[in-house]
């Protein structure tokens, strides 16, 4: 029994963590949208060039794909919570 509470948890516990991945990674993709606007600017009145423009736009790209992947690890912890509550899983 008290390896089933340890269990639980630390599945709690990894839960609250991947929340707050989470959420980190929705201002992570804001920032990297509104920096890609900044550089498009730039780049249209020649401060920038188009290097920086790609590598602003490979920034919210990775910081996109770290959003899905935190977003499903987060349902995934959820959902072993909820297995632990004795619910039934349905995604």
């Amino acid at each position: 029994m008290d390896r089933l509470r340890t269990n639980i948890l630390t599945t709690l516990a990894d839960a609250r963590a991947a929340k707050r991945k989470l959420a980190a990674s929705e201002k992570n993709v804001t920032a990297q949208k509104l920096a890609l606007e900044n550089i498009k600017k730039r780049y249209e009145v020649g401060s920038a060039n188009s290097f920086d423009w790609q590598n602003s736009k490979a920034n919210l790209e990775n910081a996109e794909i770290n959003l899905l992947m935190d977003k499903y690890d987060y349902i995934f912890k959820v959902k072993v919570l909820e297995f632990y509550q004795g619910k039934p899983l349905k995604i």
